[in-house]
């Protein structure tokens, strides 16, 4: 496996004003791939891509009222190949058909544990600060999010596992009433997980004390709130 990637980052920016700017940018990032469980029927361990992610990023930065209050948004969007998904499970008929996958079974069907899916997610958010006093400092960052994986994942492991067309991942149960039972879902679509619709963080400081070394001393606090979103 080649754990060696490229990658780059460009962009342009423009002066709208001497205190506001547009700026437009596409980088790209990775994350290593590797080897995951042991395969019998190759005698080898299974391998998995390094997941890629390219990015574009279309925003402003404002600066108003002799800095005092501060606007900054962006739109974005990522475009996510080989997403990996680790998920081990029993229980799906394999491409080859015949009986469902059960642990220790050699078949090379049963045999793939990792996906190289295919994601996107588009987002807005935008921070904005303010200073309406020389002591005070009220900040507010918020994030709307629509991450997906796509509806289109080409190949994958269990493709029609459950007689249903599309991608599907799964789990096996733990619950003591039906231990080892598979739950499934359908990738193709899905939220991705740890992606929220929605959140937002408001933060305030207060300088209280200044000293005559030019050093403060400041209390402050935020709050942060999420829209649910799956794990």
């Amino acid at each position: 496996i080649d754990f060696s990637h490229f990658d780059f980052r460009t962009g342009l920016e423009y002066d709208v004003a001497p205190k506001s700017m547009l700026y437009f940018t596409i980088a790209s990032g990775y994350r290593p791939g590797g080897l995951s469980a042991f395969n019998p029927v190759t005698n080898a361990p299974n391998s998995f891509k390094s997941e890629v992610t390219t990015s574009f990023e279309l925003g402003s930065k404002n600066r108003f009222f002799e800095g005092r209050l501060q606007v900054n948004a962006d739109v974005f969007y990522y475009k996510q190949a080989n997403y990996q998904d680790l998920d081990k499970y029993t229980g799906f008929v394999p491409p080859e058909g015949g009986t469902v996958c059960v642990n220790g079974d050699v078949r090379a069907g049963c045999q793939t544990p990792t996906f190289g899916l295919q994601a996107h997610s588009l987002g807005f958010e935008t921070q904005i600060r303010v200073q309406p006093t020389h002591d005070d400092s009220i900040a507010l960052t918020a994030t709307a999010l629509h991450a997906r994986f796509n509806q289109n994942q080409g190949t994958c492991a269990t493709r029609d596992a459950p007689a249903t067309a599309g991608c599907w991942d799964g789990y096996n149960s733990q619950s003591p009433n039906d231990p080892g039972a598979p739950f499934f879902y359908n990738v193709s679509g899905a939220v991705q997980p740890h992606s929220p619709d929605f959140s937002a963080t408001l933060a305030y400081q207060r300088t209280v004390f200044r000293f005559s070394n030019g050093a403060t001393c400041g209390l402050g606090g935020d709050a942060f709130y999420t829209s649910g979103y799956w794990v």
